[in-house]
């Protein structure tokens, strides 16, 4: 489902559509930077897939969102942040 989220504009980049520059700033920022972050050094959590692109990142650190949340908050706070914003949900307090 998040491929499907992602392709709000017509392509699936990793980048769903967010209200305000700030948010899509910020988003840009905080999602590449955990990109470049698994490309570089391997995570036991984040399948090595997510880093062959944006699109399967932000598909990979979603289905982290909702089955393991805290693993993925513990491991990657910022990119758990962003995800909760999106979703407009707080996987962790379930």
């Amino acid at each position: 489902f998040a491929h499907q989220i992602d392709q709000d504009k017509g392509v699936a980049d990793g980048r769903p559509w967010r209200a305000r520059r700030s948010d899509r700033q910020r988003w840009a920022a905080v999602m590449d930077a955990g990109l470049q972050r698994l490309r570089a050094q391997p995570s036991a959590l984040i399948s090595a897939y997510g880093a062959s692109d944006a699109a399967e990142y932000f598909a990979v650190v979603s289905e982290l969102f909702f089955e393991r949340p805290r693993a993925l908050a513990d491991e990657a706070p910022e990119v758990y942040r962003e995800l909760s914003l999106l979703y407009r949900l707080h996987p962790l307090a379930w």
